[in-house]
């Protein structure tokens, strides 16, 4: 919402076409709170102080501690400038948060799956957390993308592999000093978390499973998430690797080696951005915080 008032500022809305448009949007907005508010009433609250607007022709109210949207429009005959209509719903969650979940990167990051954003914000998750699952994202990302290029009949679950590397450290949330020091107790964590927000087992297990790829049943999907949770940071684990090879070169009716000079190209590639992924991580604070 924010974003895109920001881009209406200077519009000329003299006929009140826009405004009316943008009253829609934030009436849908809090019709969705109404029929979906936070599990968390904290976060609800929050999320409440922070739908403020300058307009004066929009009141704010709670009812039941849900939200709704009453709308009145001025009586006087001057237009209400689009400047004055500027929710600030981006403070929903920290500044620092936010910025995580936004900022481009360099590289380029490609912005999260919109149902994890909103879940890293409801549970207000820590802003190292946020960028680490974003470049592990991206990473996951060119690997499918290169995977379905080269690799046509792999069979994998394109949605399944980019939701799990955009949730496998979700478990930190819960155990914050494993963003600083090791530990595994946020992969468990990470699961049973993702199960109790609605999240099927599918999904959720690549929380779990991320550093367990010698367990049996491991699929493809879960080595493609596993791999790009390694290659993020230029870091290569030849065991790991090697079951992935093993795929490739079944699928692609290839020899071994093959399949090896394939993958080993598309991750050296990949990891020449490493250094540039942990400093955008490390520019991002472990704790939540408001800045």
């Amino acid at each position: 919402m924010d974003r895109v008032t920001r881009a209406l500022i200077h519009l000329d809305d003299s006929s009140g076409i826009v405004g009316d448009a943008l009253q829609e949007l934030i009436d849908l907005y809090a019709h969705a709170f109404e029929q979906a508010p936070p599990a968390n009433p904290r976060t609800l609250a929050s999320r409440l102080i922070a739908a403020q607007f300058d307009d004066p022709g929009c009141i704010m109210h709670t009812d039941h501690g849900l939200l709704h949207q009453m709308s009145r429009r001025r009586t006087s005959a001057a237009p209400s400038p689009i400047r004055h209509v500027r929710p600030t719903l981006s403070r929903m969650t920290s500044n620092a948060l936010h910025r995580a979940l936004t900022l481009p990167g360099d590289p380029v990051l490609r912005p999260l799956p919109r149902q994890v954003a909103f879940l890293l914000e409801e549970l207000q998750a820590p802003p190292r957390l946020a960028a680490h699952l974003r470049a592990v994202h991206d990473v996951a990302h060119q690997l499918v993308d290169w995977a379905e290029q080269h690799y046509p009949q792999l069979d994998f679950d394109r949605h399944a592999v980019l939701f799990g590397a955009a949730t496998h450290d979700i478990g930190k949330i819960l155990h914050p000093e494993e963003l600083s020091w090791p530990g595994s107790t946020h992969e468990v964590a990470g699961h049973d978390l993702l199960i109790a927000r609605g999240v099927t087992e599918g999904l959720a297990r690549f929380a779990r499973n991320h550093a367990s790829w010698n367990a049996p049943g491991i699929s493809t999907d879960d080595l493609l998430v596993s791999v790009a949770d390694k290659v993020w940071k230029g870091k290569r684990v030849t065991d790991l690797e090697q079951l992935l090879i093993d795929r490739l070169s079944e699928a692609g009716h290839q020899r071994t080696w093959e399949a090896f000079v394939a993958l080993d190209d598309v991750l050296d590639h990949i990891a020449q951005d490493a250094e540039r992924r942990l400093a955008f991580q490390a520019g991002h604070p472990v704790a939540p915080g408001i800045g």
